[in-house]
């Protein structure tokens, strides 16, 4: 004999699975969060340690990402750790340090025209 508290009825077991299904996402959207938060982290590390500013710094990261097929906020939570004294991997920090590199030699230097004609650094303003 089965008691009262083993059923549900079809409403509480919508409830149930509701709950359940919210209760996945916000898990997943905390998740999303604190990886933003590690990437947002290391692109300010990049920015004071390399002098890559931040959307280039996205860039940079994205290839180091994709080229050692390490999703991003791993590469990023390594960069972060760094200069707390955690050393990062040697795969990251040569692929890390070639990507800069490689960033530097394509950026525009101060003073150098860039593609929308402006001087890099101005305001485009006369």
């Amino acid at each position: 004999m089965a008691s009262v508290g083993d059923r549900r009825s079809p409403a509480d077991q919508a409830t149930a699975d509701k709950i359940a299904r919210l209760s996945e996402e916000n898990a997943q959207m905390q998740q999303a969060v604190a990886s933003h938060a590690v990437i947002d982290q290391a692109l300010g590390v990049m920015a004071a340690v390399w002098k890559v500013p931040p959307r280039d710094g996205w860039e940079v990261l994205r290839e180091v990402s994709q080229s050692l097929n390490i999703k991003l906020h791993t590469v990023a939570a390594e960069i972060v750790d760094w200069p707390l004294g955690r050393p990062m991997s040697q795969s990251v920090s040569r692929e890390l340090d070639a990507r800069v590199e490689n960033w530097r030699q394509r950026a525009p230097q101060p003073g150098q025209a860039m593609d929308d004609g402006h001087a890099a650094g101005g305001n485009g303003a006369a």
